[in-house]
C-alpha cells in the first residue's frame, strides 16, 4: 500500500477539497475530480476541479477547473469511464445537472451540456438533488448507472432530508436518462449511494441517518428495480463510501466507526455483500472515499477528516491484497 498526495487543503484560495471521484483510463492511468471549496459549507462557493495520472496515482497533472461556481455551489461530481473515453455528470446548487466528456481519459474537455430539463421530466418534485457521489457504473451492456438521491422540503430548500433514492440509467452514453424505481428504504433519508455490478447483477451500497449507522445494501438485476433491501453490520457515520468489483470480488472502502469519520478501511465480499471481509486500514483518520480499480490495483481517493480537508490517493496491488488474505 502505498498513499500520494491529491490535493492538499488551503492552496491557491481554497479552504478544503471535498468529495472524492476516482476512475481508471487504463493500466496505471486515472481521471480524478472533486470539490474545490473556498469554505466548509455544502453550499460554499466551489469548483469543480480534475487532475489526471498516468502512473498510478503518484503524481497528478496540473488542475483543471471545468466548471467554476463563481459564487455558487457546483457538486457531486460523477465519473463514467470506457477506456480513455469519459463522461462527468454533476449538479449546479443541487438542482441544475451538467456533464462534459473527454476523449483523452480527462486531459481536455468538450463544451458543457446541461440536462436540468430532462431529469426534472423524469423525477418528482424536488427542492435539492444530486448524483453518486463518486465513480458511475459502466454495466457490461454499455448502459451509464449513478444513483441519484433527492428531496423536497419547501419549508427548508436547502435541507439535504428527508431524502429518497433512486437511479438513472442512460443507453445513449450520457445523452439521455430513464429513471428506475424509487427505492423502499425502512431507514431515515438515505442518500449518497454507489452501484456495481458482479456477475449476479448490480449491487448498491446506500448512506442512511437512522438510529442504527450501519450500511443499507439493494440488489437489482436491471439497475431500476431493486429487491432485497438490507441493513448490514458494516459501520457507516453517516459518510459517503467507495464500492467496485473486481470480477465477482466486491471491494468496499467505509469510515470502520459507527459515530466518527476515523479508521478508513478497506473490505471486500464475495457473496454479492452479504457478507464483508476486513482487509486492512487505509487511513486512521477517515472521510468521503471513492474506489478505482484497473485489474492489477485498486486505488482509493480519499479525505482525512476530522482536520484539514486534504484528499489523497492510496494505491493498493491486488497481488499485495492476496497475500493478505490468503
Amino acid at each position: 500500500m502505498k498513499t500520494f498526495a491529491f490535493e492538499p487543503a488551503k492552496r491557491d484560495g481554497y479552504e478544503m477539497f471535498r468529495i472524492p471521484c476516482i476512475a481508471s483510463t487504463g493500466r496505471g492511468k486515472l481521471v480524478a475530480a472533486c470539490e474545490a471549496r473556498r469554505s466548509a459549507s455544502d453550499w460554499a462557493d466551489i469548483d469543480l476541479t480534475v487532475r489526471t495520472s498516468c502512473d498510478g496515482g503518484e503524481t497528478w497533472s496540473e488542475r483543471v477547473v471545468l466548471d467554476a461556481g463563481r459564487g455558487e455551489t457546483v457538486n457531486n461530481p460523477v465519473l463514467f469511464t470506457e477506456g480513455e473515453q469519459v463522461m462527468l455528470l454533476w449538479q449546479r446548487a443541487y438542482s441544475r445537472t451538467f456533464s462534459a466528456k473527454s476523449c483523452d481519459g480527462g486531459k481536455t474537455w468538450g463544451s458543457i451540456t446541461e440536462h436540468t430539463g430532462a431529469i426534472r421530466a423524469i423525477m418528482p418534485e424536488y427542492t435539492v438533488i444530486a448524483v453518486g457521489p463518486g465513480h458511475g457504473c459502466v454495466a457490461r451492456d454499455g448502459r451509464y448507472l449513478t444513483p441519484a438521491w433527492f428531496v423536497n422540503n419547501t419549508e427548508d430548500p436547502h435541507a439535504h432530508f428527508p431524502s429518497r433514492v433512486t437511479t438513472l440509467v442512460s443507453a445513449d452514453k450520457g445523452e439521455s436518462w430513464v429513471r428506475g424505481e424509487i427505492l423502499d428504504i425502512p431507514f431515515y433519508s438515505p442518500s449518497e449511494c454507489q452501484i456495481t455490478e458482479t456477475d449476479k447483477g448490480f449491487l448498491m451500497t446506500i448512506r442512511q441517518a437512522g438510529e442504527k449507522h450501519r450500511r443499507v445494501f439493494a440488489e437489482s438485476r436491471d439497475g431500476l428495480h431493486w429487491e432485497n433491501i438490507r441493513q448490514s453490520e458494516v459501520n457507516d457515520p453517516i459518510c459517503c463510501c467507495g464500492m467496485i468489483a473486481n470480477r465477482n470480488t466486491v471491494f468496499l472502502t467505509h469510515c470502520d466507526d459507527e459515530n466518527n469519520r476515523l479508521h478508513l478501511t478497506l473490505e471486500k465480499s464475495e457473496d454479492f455483500g452479504k457478507s464483508w471481509q476486513k482487509i486492512m486500514e487505509i487511513d486512521p483518520i477517515g472521510g468521503y472515499s471513492d474506489l478505482a480499480c484497473d485489474g492489477e490495483s485498486l486505488y482509493v481517493l480519499h479525505e482525512e477528516n476530522p482536520g484539514s480537508y486534504d484528499l489523497k490517493c492510496t494505491r493498493i496491488d491486488l497481488n499485495e491484497f492476496s497475500r493478505r488474505t490468503t
